[in-house]
């Protein structure tokens, strides 16, 4: 392999030697035409293309040789072979190129993978090879088994490593923790908190742009977390909400995309929709667990009713009983006072008569033993009529006491927030009709017009007047973007402009920013057809991401597009030149727009001016040219 390298590297030299050795001696003359070299001014738009020769370290030449060594190798998939080299780079330019760091992240791992001995199961089996499902059969997949632990470990520390550098050098610290967990995930599985926390940290800084793969597992966290008790209900359900907004805004994207990057943003698309298809099913069973279990709750609530009413009346029937009672007491005690009045009279009449014969006096104190009989009897009376003034008055109690439990059993059910998720409110079961109305009769209460945003949300309604209210009363560097993407979705310029710009004063993250930017510059071209100022807004976007080649494609399309308006000696075919600055800068700088980049690099040198059209206008190939019009670029001529 190392001699294939060689041979292609001699083989460039010699054909480098030969082409200089062929100039042809009528150079010379046609040198005596050529116009001497105009001294160019560097312009804003020449500091597109400036590089801090610093980048590349000490001895730029040898940590090039080096790159391209290990390039040549790393294309071949000889790992072993690229290594060294790449060490060797990496340790003298490590702020260079982001390719490095993509190219080390492979190999690591491609080191890593043959570590794996088996895959260990669920049920304790231990299988062969370096397959997931190789465990379908043992109850799932466990955990790997690696034949060296510690050299394992090593291979993931350096791929950690190389992501916390490429984070310090090239931003991107959400999509570096997103990559950290989905590694994890990938060859730890078993860190499960760790991959959650990483997870989590990538929504919370990405927010609409976190990889699709962060947001399920994600949910399922949060849904665990609920379980233990370590959130509410509510939380769950607020972060439902959030995710629903990021899927939709990424769903959405495809229906403001440039044509040349419709299928691959589509395909994104999809990797969303599938998300949400996933969220909305894990809702659709709470709703349905939450109906049941409010139809059980009322069948329930019906039977405690029914009992109740019946002891109600059982109750009153008993009280009526009581009084029945308590009344006919109440007649004896009237009737023995009667009688007692009558005995009284008569026993005085007997007092009398004793005095005068002895018969009398027997018969009155017979009478006397009679009358203290009857006040006995007085005194358990009085006893009854008490007990059944209490007896009343327990019975009294009793029918308000299962009165208030009955009114209490016929009132609505409880909340569901702590079954399956919960938190729902008030507006949960409207429909989008009766949501709307509920809009337009809250529009100044921002809390109130939050829960009913989340309400549409899960009940698939739309939405954008309702966040636009929240938005206007309490924003966020996020919904700002998501009111701006749809505003630029129909193409109402100005108000898409306006809430990306507002985007910003909430916004710290300098890669969200970036891609603000990006999108203002969109505006400038498409919208305002200010090409000025799109550069302008694409220039920033590019200082505020390092490595990112998406703004510099940008403006080499505007240059390819400006060929009818740039009239010069060449015809305007000069903006060509320009334009192959910036497809070669954007494939240089960043390989995940690298065939893009060329492929538009490859139209625009078909467009450069020929050699004729150079040797006429007084220019031979390698001088300096500065592009004017609203261009106002320097170049070199080929």
């Amino acid at each position: 392999m190392k001699l294939l390298l060689k041979f292609s590297v001699l083989s460039m030299f010699l054909a480098l030697i030969m082409s200089i050795g062929c100039t042809p001696k009528a150079g010379k003359k046609v040198a005596k035409d050529v116009k001497e070299q105009e001294p160019i001014i560097l312009t804003a738009a020449d500091s597109l293309l400036l590089e801090d020769k610093m980048i590349w370290g000490a001895d730029s030449n040898k940590s090039q040789e080096q790159y391209s060594l290990y390039r040549e190798y790393f294309k071949q998939d000889a790992y072993e072979d690229a290594l060294p080299y790449w060490r060797t780079f990496y340790a003298m330019a490590p702020k260079a190129r982001k390719t490095p760091y993509l190219d080390g992240e492979k190999m690591y791992l491609s080191l890593l993978d043959k570590q794996i001995e088996a895959a260990e199961c669920t049920d304790g089996e231990v299988v062969p090879g370096s397959k997931v499902s190789s465990c379908k059969d043992h109850d799932g997949f466990e955990k790997w088994k690696y034949k060296d632990e510690k050299v394992a470990k090593a291979y993931l520390d350096t791929v950690f490593n190389l992501l916390d550098v490429r984070e310090e050098h090239f931003g991107e610290r959400g999509l570096i923790a997103a990559k950290k967990g989905q590694i994890l995930s990938r060859y730890y599985k078993e860190e499960e908190q760790q991959i959650l926390d990483y997870y989590d940290t990538a929504i919370d800084i990405n927010a609409e742009d976190a990889p699709h793969y962060t947001l399920y597992p994600s949910f399922v966290g949060k849904r665990k977390a609920l379980a233990k008790k370590e959130i509410e209900g509510k939380d769950l359900m607020n972060y439902y909400d959030r995710l629903l907004e990021i899927v939709d805004f990424n769903i959405d994207k495809k229906n403001d995309a440039d044509p040349e990057d419709l299928d691959a943003i589509t395909a994104k698309a999809a990797k969303y929709a599938a998300v949400k298809t996933k969220l909305e099913d894990w809702y659709k069973k709470q709703e349905q667990k939450r109906e049941d279990y409010i139809a059980e709750q009322q069948k329930h609530y019906e039977e405690q009713k029914a009992y109740y009413e019946k002891q109600i009346a059982d109750q009153e029937a008993a009280y009526k009983a009581q009084l029945a009672q308590r009344d006919s007491v109440l007649a004896v005690i009237d009737q023995y006072k009667k009688d007692s009045i009558a005995r009284a009279e008569y026993f005085a009449e007997l007092e009398k008569r004793a005095a005068q014969d002895e018969a009398s006096k027997k018969a009155a104190e017979d009478y006397a033993k009679q009358m203290a009989q009857y006040d006995s009897q007085m005194d358990a009376w009085r006893q009854a009529k008490s007990a059944q003034e209490e007896a009343v008055k327990r019975q009294q109690q009793a029918v308000k006491t299962v009165t208030q439990q009955a009114t209490t059993v016929s009132s609505a059910p409880p909340s569901t927030a702590d079954i399956g998720g919960g938190g729902s409110s008030q507006y949960s079961s409207m429909d989008c009709g009766s949501l709307k109305g509920e809009y337009n009769s809250n529009k100044s209460d921002v809390g109130t017009l939050k829960q009913i945003y989340s309400a549409m949300k899960r009940n698939g309604c739309p939405t954008f007047d309702v966040l636009k209210s929240i938005v206007d009363m309490d924003p966020s560097a996020s919904r700002c973007r998501y009111v701006a993407q749809t505003y630029m979705k129909n193409k109402d310029y100005a108000n898409a402009s306006k809430y990306y710009e507002q985007s910003l004063q909430f916004e710290n993250d300098q890669t969200k920013k970036a891609k603000v930017y990006y999108q203002l510059a969109k505006i400038e071209r498409v919208g305002r057809n200010n090409f000025s100022k799109a550069r302008n807004f694409a220039q920033k976007a590019a200082g505020m991401q390092a490595g990112w080649g998406a703004p510099y494609i940008f403006i080499g399309d505007m240059y390819m597009s400006s060929r009818g308006s740039c009239s010069d000696k060449f015809d305007g075919y000069s903006v060509y030149w320009v334009a192959a600055d910036m497809y070669s800068k954007a494939a240089q700088i960043d390989p995940s727009v690298a065939g893009k980049a060329r492929s538009k690099l490859s139209s625009a040198k078909r467009g450069f001016p020929d050699k004729e059209k150079v040797f006429f206008a007084g220019f031979q190939p390698g001088q300096r040219y500065k592009v004017g019009c609203w261009i106002g670029q320097s170049t070199k001529i080929r």
